[in-house]
């Protein structure tokens, strides 16, 4: 599908009174709905597998890394074995998103295909922790920046393969004039993600499906937003 055309921006007579290009918050939400209701089944399964392996696996993780009989080696093979876990499904999850997002083909299995971008996920979520966190302790607006800064390097380096220092700086580029909407692109998953917990906890099978597929949709139309932008130049 030509998500290029989805999200390019209406082209008027007059363009010296265009403004900037935007990201539209409302237009992410509408798509994220619509891919999720043309495959609501195969995106719920794939959510309770992702679920299922994240606190499964990681509990798990955890019983292997306390064998090693010291405390602090068992902490630190713990959380490596977990940051390796998250760095996988995420991968996985992303492929799934993406593909859901470009009406491509899905499977609910596709949660556990993220072994190819499994080093530079783990190298991001790595910078994303340390810089951001740090950054947030100490000056927190700079800390909000710097995350929405390299809020896309997952989804660049899922969708083109790229490392985690090519992704990092892709995403800068990507979302460079767009923070401030991606800002409250956040708050509007957080309020998706709040009202799935609200539902009893069983609605998270329908709102991570949902929150995860706007960031999908966010990264396409920025990559739209993008192109046109440069055909502009």
């Amino acid at each position: 599908m030509d998500t290029t055309a989805r999200y390019a921006p209406p082209v008027e007579a007059d363009s010296e009174t265009l403004a900037p290009p935007r990201l539209s918050i409302g237009a992410i939400y509408q798509a994220a709905r619509a891919s999720y209701g043309a495959r609501s089944g195969t995106l719920v399964i794939a959510a309770l597998l992702y679920g299922v392996a994240l606190f499964g696996g990681g509990a798990l993780l955890d019983h292997a890394a306390a064998r090693t009989g010291d405390p602090v080696a068992t902490v630190v093979v713990s959380q490596l074995l977990r940051a390796l876990l998250g760095a996988w499904l995420t991968g996985g999850l992303t492929r799934l998103a993406l593909a859901a997002a470009r009406d491509e083909p899905i499977v609910p299995w596709m949660v556990f295909m993220g072994h190819a971008s499994l080093l530079p996920l783990f190298l991001i979520n790595l910078v994303t922790m340390v810089g951001g966190g740090f950054l947030l302790l100490c000056l927190v607006v700079p800390g909000v920046v710097f995350l929405l800064a390299i809020s896309q390097a997952t989804f660049v380096a899922v969708d083109r393969g790229l490392g985690a220092g090519e992704a990092i700086g892709e995403s800068l580029v990507l979302t460079k004039g767009h923070r401030g909407q991606l800002f409250w692109l956040w708050l509007a998953q957080a309020v998706v993600i709040l009202v799935g917990l609200l539902a009893l906890g069983i609605g998270v099978l329908v709102a991570l499906p949902v929150a995860q597929l706007m960031s999908a949709h966010a990264y396409l139309q920025l990559n739209a937003l993008r192109e046109e932008e440069s055909r502009g130049c």
